[in-house]
């Protein structure tokens, strides 16, 4: 994600995808404190509620698959996934705008 002031990248993936990083930061350029747009909330509510109706059908995936791993081990395998390309999506569509 860029910074709104100094139009360089604020943050690397791997960091912003750590603790509360997604939300609030400083440019790593300028220094400027920085939070998340609208858009970052909203993408990271939506990809949430897909993580969490994807629990369901787990079962299902599991007898079609016919994986042998622990169910709660495939949950992890099935939702880590969802919860990733959600991050990816997030991070080159939102930004960030100057914290006052």
């Amino acid at each position: 994600m860029k910074c709104p002031l100094c139009n360089s990248e604020a943050i690397g993936f791997l960091k912003w995808i750590q603790k509360r990083y997604a939300f609030r930061t400083d440019c790593n350029n300028c220094g400027a404190h920085l939070k998340a747009n609208m858009l970052v909330y909203v993408g990271f509510v939506i990809t949430v509620l897909v993580s969490i109706s994807t629990i369901p059908y787990l079962d299902e995936i599991y007898n079609f698959l016919g994986f042998e791993l622990e169910p709660k081990k495939l949950k992890i395998v099935i939702i880590f996934p969802v919860m990733l390309l959600g991050g990816v999506i997030i991070w080159f569509v939102g930004g960030y705008k100057v914290q006052k």
